[in-house]
C-alpha cells in the first residue's frame, strides 16, 4: 500500500497526515506532500512511524513506488 493510499483510506488530508507525524510549521503540509509524491525521500523515522501507524501495510519499499523516474528527466 502506498503512503498516499493509506492516508486516503484513513480519510486524512495532507495537513492531518503531517500533524499525525508531528510535523509543525507553515510548510508541514508541503513537506509531507513532497515525501508522499517522491519529490524528496522521507527521513527513516517517518518511514518507521508510518509503517507502525499502518500496522505494517505501508513498508519502506512502498515509499519507493512514489519516486519519480529520474532517468526519464
Amino acid at each position: 500500500m502506498t503512503p498516499k493510499s493509506f492516508r486516503e483510506k484513513k480519510g486524512w488530508t495532507l495537513d492531518e497526515a503531517a500533524r499525525h507525524l508531528g510535523l509543525q510549521g507553515d510548510h508541514a503540509r508541503r513537506t509531507y506532500q513532497r515525501w508522499e509524491t517522491g519529490e524528496c525521500p522521507p527521513p527513516l523515522q517517518v518511514v518507521a512511524a508510518v509503517e507502525k501507524m499502518s500496522a505494517g501495510r505501508v513498508r519502506a519499499s512502498d515509499w519507493l513506488q512514489a519516486q519519480p523516474d529520474r532517468a526519464a528527466s
